[in-house]
């Protein structure tokens, strides 16, 4: 029974050596799997701030590109209103030297001229008169009582424009406020005897 007990003992102890050796082995390995997630995890970390640097990047260049755009843009239209300015010289030059008819005649071309220069660039005006107010090309100024329907525009102050279709500036307007609907409101007061 002692050599029983004792070859009992003998395989406890191997059995406790082979569990500290597989947890020697365990520590270790995991010592690496730590070891190797730490690695992972700087890898993702240096990747993303390299990611983030390069967006940074980007956003700065798409920036210098669209100013650069927007100055090509502005280019190609100065370039056209400096022809509009010499033309505008030539006829301030003129002054001091034409008469009057003269004058008319360069003034007439340099609003032709810079009429042509609107269209080109895709910039039309807003027609409106006896038209009904639409309150997004139209600002009414003014009301005036007239026999039309109410909201029709009788006159235009001050011209509207479109570029491509999109209001550049509302025409400035007088819309009618019709004269029938206050008779007949006056009328029926007095019908009420109110």
């Amino acid at each position: 029974m002692a050599k029983n007990k004792e070859n009992h003992d003998n395989k406890a102890g191997i059995a406790n050596q082979d569990t500290v050796k597989q947890g020697l082995d365990s520590n270790s390995v995991s010592d690496v799997g730590n070891a190797q997630i730490k690695e992972d995890i700087n890898q993702y970390i240096e990747q993303l701030q390299r990611l983030q640097a390069e967006f940074e990047n980007f956003k700065k260049r798409e920036d210098r590109e669209k100013a650069r755009f927007v100055d090509f843009a502005k280019a190609g239209i100065i370039l056209k209103l400096l022809n509009f300015n010499d033309d505008f010289q030539r006829t301030l030059a003129s002054l001091s030297n034409a008469d009057i008819g003269v004058v008319k005649k360069g003034v007439e071309m340099l609003a032709t001229n810079f009429q042509k220069l609107l269209k080109e660039e895709g910039v039309e005006h807003i027609s409106c008169v006896g038209q009904k107010l639409d309150p997004f090309k139209h600002e009414v100024l003014l009301q005036e009582e007239a026999e039309k329907e109410d909201g029709v525009i009788l006159e235009e102050l001050q011209k509207g424009y479109m570029l491509k279709g999109n209001v550049l500036r509302p025409s400035r307007v007088k819309v009618c406020k019709c004269v029938k609907n206050n008779v007949q409101n006056e009328n029926n007061k007095f019908i009420g005897g109110n």
